[in-house]
């Protein structure tokens, strides 16, 4: 036998054991999938109302909008702590730092806020008048749509936007921190820069910043479509 038909011969079957093999792989990435998401447990809890919150919980938190104030964590089942530490104190909701050691998921779902203050990695996935956010650390990852107004205070870390957003008013006083809103469209911006802060920003129409020989600003000029 010629050795080119050997190597096309050769080949075909390399396919077939292939193709023979794929199913069970499918098979067993889906099987792994469904086992890893059912060996997570999901809890509720009704909150009152809150005007301001603080973050140093160290799992990842997302805000989302309801009507309903309510908690909502997961956890592994073999987790050793299935529970999760809040306070309230007056209209302030506080979630201190608790060492789980696991892959604890948080999302809070409420109303408008006034403040929110944090110290770790955050999504807010909603849209309010005003939103103030002092943030020490972050990543905050905002995915609204609209804001009337938006004030940050920012000692560390990087705040941006994930999509597309207009925002009437942005006020900003940063310290070594970053704020990236690269397909935020701005009407007014105010903002004070020191210690290697940066602001990067689709376009912003009425800009007045102070900022120090370390920090920076930058317009992008993309197209919103």
């Amino acid at each position: 036998m010629k050795t080119s038909k050997i190597l096309f011969i050769s080949f075909f079957g390399l396919i077939g054991i292939f193709l023979i093999a794929l199913p069970i792989q499918v098979k067993k990435s889906i099987s792994e999938t469904a086992v890893l998401q059912s060996s997570f447990k999901k809890e509720h809890i009704a909150l009152p109302t809150f005007n301001h919150l603080i973050v140093s919980n160290n799992s990842c938190l997302e805000i989302g909008d309801s009507e309903r104030n309510t908690l909502i964590y997961s956890f592994p089942e073999d987790s050793l702590i299935d529970e999760i530490n809040y306070q309230l104190v007056g209209d302030t909701l506080i979630l201190p730092y608790q060492d789980t050691r696991n892959k604890q998921s948080v999302k809070i779902k409420c109303g408008s806020l006034k403040s929110i203050t944090c110290k770790v990695r955050l999504t807010i996935n909603k849209s309010q008048d005003t939103l103030n956010i002092i943030s020490e650390t972050g990543p905050i990852n905002i995915k609204g749509d609209s804001f009337e107004q938006i004030n940050i205070r920012g000692t560390g870390g990087s705040i941006r936007t994930m999509n597309r957003v207009e925002i009437n008013e942005l006020n900003a006083k940063l310290d070594n921190t970053r704020i990236i809103f690269d397909h935020a469209l701005v009407q007014n911006l105010n903002a004070e820069l020191e210690y290697n802060a940066k602001i990067s920003i689709n376009k912003a129409l009425n800009i007045v910043i102070k900022k120090d020989g370390s920090s920076r600003y930058e317009e992008k000029n993309y197209r919103n479509n």
